[in-house]
């Protein structure tokens, strides 16, 4: 069984999702078979396989699945603050905001409960009410939860790694607002704060690269936008492998740099290149295969490729 699971989680991590399915589910019903349908290695099984549906954007899959877990967990009066927080984050994905709320304010009411207000686990209970917030438009409301949480990490040491994230958060919020100084100012903070860590291009430091690289194309500063871009893609490479979906969001971004720059030829190659990794990982329906799918069509049509284009078109666009 535990060779079962590694292997589950080393195609996961490679971004080989549909295997990974395969062998998750197949050791959820060895352990349902073997120690019954509440035990906790169960349970752990359901809920890896739980979070990969939620990763392929099977959110219905995912959604029964929590709400299961869940009702076994609480009849057990075990732990589930994390648990809610994923259901949460769910919910939020599909712009189930009423029945996300209510999860986001009770998951900070347990961690303050447990750990006390200045704890970090309260910090991320935070980022994610003040996220949902910010989804909503509720600006006034979620300013201040990013505050708090900011100012939480920076007590624990200003350069602790976790600060990145509400760092990354408050800066999108802020260059939501046009507030484009404030934001690059917490954009650079948090790539710092990562950097900070013990290995040297960790996986981690791809996302405030990222981040940052985004807002310096969208400021026009596309000379400064390409080099964070391709050491984002550098370390999403040898850090996950080149047909990762982690790798295809940042060839995506990167093909949108080129796009700017004119270079259309390249920016057809990395579009097509993230398309096929999002395809093989999420299929074809999924937000982000068909975001993909819609950009490259539209770039063959500005450079003529009308017939490439049509073949593209034929995808449905709703399975």
């Amino acid at each position: 069984m535990q060779l079962l699971s590694k292997t589950a989680s080393y195609l996961q991590g490679r971004g080989r999702y549909g295997e990974a399915e395969l062998l998750y589910q197949q050791g959820f019903r060895i352990w349902e078979q073997q120690v019954g349908p509440e035990h906790p290695d169960t349970i752990a099984a359901l809920g890896k396989l739980t979070r990969l549906y939620k990763v392929q954007g099977k959110f219905a899959e995912a959604e029964l699945l929590y709400q299961r877990i869940l009702r076994i967990e609480e009849q057990a009066h075990r732990d589930i603050s994390f648990l809610l927080t994923d259901l949460a984050i769910l919910y939020r994905d599909q712009g189930k905001f009423a029945e996300a709320e209510p999860l986001n304010q009770r998951i900070l009411r347990i961690q303050e409960q447990q750990w006390g207000s200045g704890h970090s686990l309260v910090a991320l209970a935070l980022i994610s009410l003040a996220n949902l917030y910010r989804d909503q438009g509720k600006f006034a409301e979620a300013e201040p939860l990013y505050q708090r949480a900011f100012h939480i990490l920076e007590q624990q040491e200003p350069e602790y790694p976790l600060i990145a994230l509400p760092l990354g958060n408050l800066a999108d919020f802020y260059r939501g607002q046009g507030k484009l100084a404030e934001a690059e100012s917490l954009y650079r903070r948090a790539f710092h704060a990562m950097e900070h860590l013990a290995v040297p291009d960790h996986l981690l430091v791809a996302y405030p690269l990222n981040n940052l690289a985004d807002f310096y194309r969208d400021q026009g500063k596309l000379a400064e936008a390409e080099s964070l871009y391709l050491r984002a893609l550098r370390i999403r490479e040898q850090q996950v492998g080149p047909e990762h979906p982690e790798t295809a969001e940042t060839m995506y971004h990167f093909g949108l740099l080129r796009e700017a720059q004119s270079n259309s030829e390249e920016a057809r190659f990395l579009y097509a290149s993230a398309l096929a990794i999002r395809e093989q990982a999420f299929g074809r329906y999924h937000p982000q295969t068909m975001e993909t799918r819609k950009r490259l069509i539209a770039l063959l049509l500005t450079m003529g490729q009308h017939e490439e284009a049509a073949k593209l078109e034929e995808t449905p666009s709703e399975p």
